[in-house]
C-alpha cells in the first residue's frame, strides 16, 4: 500500500516497524493513533489494538476506527495501555493534537503516551503537552521515504517510566 503524502502519511521502515511492534505489543489495548500500518501489523499477528485513522483503505481491519484528530469524537469505553501516535506535523495545530490525546486518555495525564514529533520544534511540542509530562525517549524512527537530514530528524517522546522505557531497548 503506497504511503498518502498529501495527509502527511508515511510509514516506518521494516526495522523499525519491527522494535516498535515488538515493544508496543506488551501493552494492553495499545491506541494506535495516524499509526494505521502498525495496526495492520497488529492484526496479522491477532494482537487486540485500537487503529484510529482518517485512511479508509484501513477499514477492513476490525480494529480500525474511523478518528479524525483535527475533530476527535469521543471512544466510549476504551481505556488504553498506552497511546502511540505518528501524527502529521504540518498539517494539523498541536493544541488540535492535544485536544485529540486528552480526549483518548479521558483526560488522564498519567495516560501512558508515545508520540513522534520534529526534533527541531520539540521545544513548543513539550510545552503544548507539558501536563503529560512528557520527555525525549531517545528513540528515532526512521521512515521508507522520509530523507535523513537534521530537518527532518524525529523522536519519540514519553512519559513512559525507564524500566518501561528500556524495553525499546535504545542504544
Amino acid at each position: 500500500m503506497d504511503e498518502l503524502h498529501e495527509n502527511e502519511q508515511y510509514f516506518f521502515e521494516k526495522n523499525t516497524e519491527i522494535r516498535l511492534f515488538n515493544f508496543l505489543k506488551e501493552f494492553e489495548n495499545p491506541c494506535l493513533l495516524c499509526a494505521p500500518k502498525m495496526g495492520e501489523i497488529f492484526a496479522r499477528n491477532a494482537i487486540k489494538c485500537s487503529i484510529l485513522d482518517i485512511d479508509k483503505r484501513f477499514s477492513n481491519i476490525s480494529s480500525f476506527q474511523y478518528f479524525d484528530i483535527t475533530r476527535p469524537n469521543w471512544i466510549a469505553g476504551n481505556k488504553f495501555g498506552i497511546i502511540f501516535c505518528d501524527p502529521p506535523f504540518f498539517n494539523i495545530k498541536l493544541s488540535q493534537l492535544l485536544r485529540a490525546i486528552k480526549l483518548l486518555s479521558q483526560f488522564d495525564f498519567s495516560q501512558f503516551i508515545f508520540i513522534s514529533y520534529l526534533v527541531r520544534r520539540s521545544q513548543k511540542f513539550l510545552n503544548i503537552f507539558n501536563s503529560f509530562n512528557l520527555k525525549p525517549s531517545g528513540f528515532f524512527p526512521i521512515y521508507k521515504y522520509v530523507e535523513k537530514c537534521k530537518r527532518n530528524k524525529i523522536e519519540f517522546y514519553t512519559n513512559l517510566p525507564k524500566e518501561l522505557l528500556n524495553r525499546l531497548k535504545i542504544k
